[in-house]
């Protein structure tokens, strides 16, 4: 194991021993940059809960209150990451995730407001659009957000094609679901673009001194896990 995962492996355990955040904001901020930008990381997209599904049904109130229940916004994350893999990556070898949960604030101080999810991911592998899988396919059969099948699009180049079929296949959990609010999809092109969206996603532990293993999801990211 190199240095750099050593040393987050100790920052991240003691802060879990301590119960707080008592990291140096840029030490802490250049320890996870530099495993993102290893692999440089070409996507973040934010995606907020909806409470009505594709039918203009609402859900039930259950599924309304897991949006308040971190687990179950983790079991998302993972079901999210596992969409993206069987249509773009399927023997798990080329993409990258780091998964960030941000809870909203909330107009009364008394009572906590939902929780809505950020990650980084690398870029979708050219020859997984060139030559589709069936999950693939099946995706470039679905509309964009212009109302026209994927496949009878035309595209500028295969870079916007990868971030439509990326939005569709986010689209397919169903707490996320059509409602255009719900994804949002950036492309970084800079090493400080992936500083800034990574600054953005860790402010929790910047300004509330939020627990840093309540605001990544370790366990859905490829940052090195604490022990």
């Amino acid at each position: 194991m190199n240095q750099t995962a050593v040393s987050i492996r100790d920052s991240v355990s003691n802060i879990n021993k301590n119960n707080a955040i008592r990291m140096d904001k840029e030490l802490l901020s250049n320890l996870l940059y530099k495993q993102i930008d290893e692999v440089k990381c070409k996507y973040f997209i934010t995606l907020h809960f909806t409470e009505w599904d594709n039918n203009h049904l609402r859900f039930d109130i259950e599924t309304i209150r897991s949006y308040w229940d971190i687990n179950a916004v983790r079991k998302t994350n993972q079901h999210i990451k596992n969409l993206i893999y069987e249509a773009f990556d399927k023997k798990r070898r080329d993409l990258n995730f780091f998964f960030f949960i941000e809870r909203h604030e909330h107009d009364d101080p008394n009572k906590k407001g939902k929780f809505h999810i950020h990650f980084l991911m690398t870029d979708i592998p050219d020859n997984a659009v060139e030559e589709p899988n069936r999950k693939c396919r099946f995706l470039m059969e679905q509309n964009n957000n212009r109302g026209l099948p994927i496949q009878n699009s035309v595209y500028m180049d295969l870079e916007e094609m990868k971030t439509d079929l990326l939005e569709v296949c986010i689209r397919q959990a169903e707490t996320i679901g059509k409602w255009r609010p719900s994804v949002d999809i950036q492309v970084l092109e800079t090493d400080l673009d992936r500083r800034n969206v990574l600054d953005y996603c860790l402010k929790q532990v910047y300004n509330n001194s939020k627990n840093l293993l309540e605001i990544i999801d370790f366990q859905n990211s490829n940052f090195y896990k604490p022990e």
